[in-house]
């Protein structure tokens, strides 16, 4: 819904503490993450290729990139270098800030919330096979998901404070817009209690 706006960075400072409630990234987890840098480090150039190449196979998402002028070449090196903090990250403030640098990206090209996710998915099947302990697989799993969340709070707060902007004065209107339309795609998708 759309609330209070508040700033990104007092909204980032905020989700550290909130994403770390749920993925809590101990020194262990980060151990982890720096030993299995140099396994990764010379696999990131060439998984970065594969799956700019896969994201440039969408439709949706190739349109997106060349309205927006990202060419596979930089694409590729954006992935490159979030990769290399995947696993060097403080996975801190300045950490969520640069994520958040990267969720504003995609909100201005636009890319669909399905597409990072998929995008993300591919490098953790990819990197999860060079873990070699649990450790180093959990470590992989809350790096991945800690990145995501930050993202995504990203989209919230670009949506809130769309919100904000265009329904400053009446914010009753804007909650009643966002339930119907809800309600309209539930329809839409229909109730799997009633198909057969």
């Amino acid at each position: 819904m759309c609330s209070q706006e508040t700033s990104l960075r007092s909204a980032i400072t905020g989700s550290v503490e909130e994403v770390g409630r749920y993925i809590e990234i101990t020194a262990r987890d980060l151990e982890a993450l720096r030993r299995l840098k140099p396994r990764a480090a010379p696999l990131i150039p060439r998984l970065a290729g594969k799956v700019a190449s896969l994201l440039l196979g969408d439709p949706q998402a190739r349109d997106a990139l060349e309205r927006s002028g990202v060419t596979e070449e930089s694409l590729r090196s954006l992935f490159e270098g979030w990769l290399h903090t995947l696993f060097d990250g403080g996975y801190d403030e300045e950490h969520a800030v640069m994520l958040a640098r990267i969720g504003l990206t995609h909100v201005r090209v636009p890319t669909a919330g399905r597409l990072i996710v998929s995008v993300m998915g591919a490098f953790h099947v990819e990197l999860l096979r060079l873990a070699s302990t649990p450790r180093e697989s959990e470590a992989l799993a809350k790096a991945f998901y800690w990145n995501l969340a930050v993202i995504s709070l990203v989209y919230e707060k670009v949506r809130e404070s769309i919100c904000s902007y265009f329904m400053r004065d009446n914010r009753r209107l804007a909650e009643r817009l966002i339930d119907l339309f809800s309600r309209e795609i539930y329809e839409e998708l229909g109730d799997p209690a009633t198909r057969k």
